[in-house]
């Protein structure tokens, strides 16, 4: 497991490319959001056998991800300096 401190400054844009790294770097999948002292928490499961998916983890702020999406978790995150509901999701 790796768990990331994210700069609470990050735009969403930012936060989903961010993901999409950590992903392929650490060759595993995003498995929870939320926030710790003042930081968006980013957690990527690095024992996953299946390594890091096919298609990028994303985060949205619109409440509800696309139809079909398989939701990973929910929290407060900062965007763009606010804190901010969200929700991790696995894309069609």
């Amino acid at each position: 497991m790796a768990i990331f401190g994210v700069d609470p400054n990050y735009t969403l844009d930012e936060l989903n490319q961010f993901v999409e790294e950590r992903e392929t770097a650490r060759q595993g999948p995003l498995t929870a959001i939320g926030n710790k002292d003042g930081k968006t928490i980013i957690e990527i499961d690095t024992l996953d056998p299946a390594g890091a998916p096919a298609t990028p983890s994303k985060i949205t702020t619109a409440g509800t991800p696309p139809a079909g999406a398989r939701i990973i978790g929910r929290g407060k995150i900062y965007v763009s300096g606010t804190l901010t509901d969200a929700t991790a999701y696995k894309p069609v």
